[in-house]
């Protein structure tokens, strides 16, 4: 996937002064397979240290000193377009004329206040506007890390478009019962919500099987017990369909073949129903199996059987009960 600079003399000024390319940016994107990892303009103007440690932290780390070089004065075509809502996790942090700790003061915000900002420069985001200390300056810089100066973290990324927990977990289909997905690609991203700009909790490496809950457009969130303790216990999300970041099929559903020849009988009162898919998400087939039935079945998936004819899926439970 291609990084485009936000012109040809910031990239060529930015690539002079650190001597970070942007064949070496995608390099170490790569190598911290990070593919699935949106790449800020700025990125040029990192070195190889601070690339790897925002690509390491699945683009939630911004390097607490990445570089403001003489491109001119700041503004939104220089940094990260667009508007990102930020939160004051530090006691208080000030506003500034400059994105320098040498800036004039003009104000501050306090520890549980969110900020507005237009743009990115570095390891500093300009307001929109706020609380200043003179009535004519309604914006201002603020600096995101302080680790720098023995701070810690000052202000953290409220994720623009993700949704809330409650709300994934609302809008998200669930699984009749758990399923087994196999990962394919390289290095796959555990995330706290089903979209790529929340934190990264975790990953998964290829040939990894895990068991899902629930499936959210091309998100699947993990069962449990599956995900890496923390928050991903709770809520971890991995993307399926990696189209929509310029990458390839990054789940796929895991068949467990059986024997040939393998027979379940049906022990569940009342019966069970058939499924197109493994999951059960969608309506269940016409006809049913009833108590007493066996029949030849090809493979497992999690808590689901596949039939071989006709060709589709049973709860295993219903094989189990009784």
């Amino acid at each position: 996937r291609d990084i485009k600079p936000v012109s040809a003399t910031a990239a060529a000024i930015m690539e002079n002064l650190a001597g970070l390319t942007l064949e070496k940016l995608q390099d170490i994107q790569a190598d911290c397979f990070a593919e699935d990892v949106i790449v800020p303009p700025e990125a040029l103007s990192w070195t190889e240290a601070m690339a790897r440690e925002f690509f390491e932290s699945g683009g939630l780390s911004m390097p607490a000193k990445a570089a403001v070089h003489a491109l001119g004065a700041p503004s939104a075509t220089n940094g990260r377009a667009g508007r990102h809502t930020y939160e004051v996790v530090h006691t208080r942090v000030i506003v500034r004329s400059e994105p320098t700790t040498s800036g004039a003061i003009l104000g501050y915000y306090a520890q549980g206040e969110r900020v507005e900002a237009t743009e990115r420069h570095g390891g500093w985001v300009r307001l929109a506007g706020g609380r200043t200390v003179s009535d004519g300056a309604s914006a201002g810089w603020m600096l995101v890390d302080g680790s720098s100066l023995g701070l810690g973290e000052l202000l953290r990324l409220v994720a623009d478009a993700a949704p809330t927990t409650s709300k994934a977990i609302e809008s998200a289909d669930a699984f009749v019962a758990p399923v087994a997905y196999a990962v394919v690609h390289a290095l796959v991203h555990i995330r706290e919500l089903p979209s790529t700009k929340t934190q990264a909790l975790g990953s998964l490496k290829a040939g990894a099987v895990v068991l899902m809950q629930r499936k959210q457009g091309d998100w699947l969130q993990l069962l449990p017990v599956e995900a890496t303790g923390g928050q991903a216990a709770r809520y971890g999300w991995m993307l399926c369909d990696g189209s929509s970041v310029g990458l390839k099929q990054l789940l796929k559903l895991h068949e467990e073949p059986l024997a040939a020849g393998t027979e379940y009988e049906v022990t569940r009162s009342g019966g069970c129903a058939m499924y197109e898919e493994a999951g059960g998400l969608g309506a269940p087939l016409p006809s049913s199996l009833c108590e007493g039935t066996k029949v030849e079945v090809v493979a497992e998936s999690g808590e689901w059987v596949k039939l071989r004819a006709p060709a589709c899926w049973v709860e295993l439970d219903a094989f189990l009960a009784g």
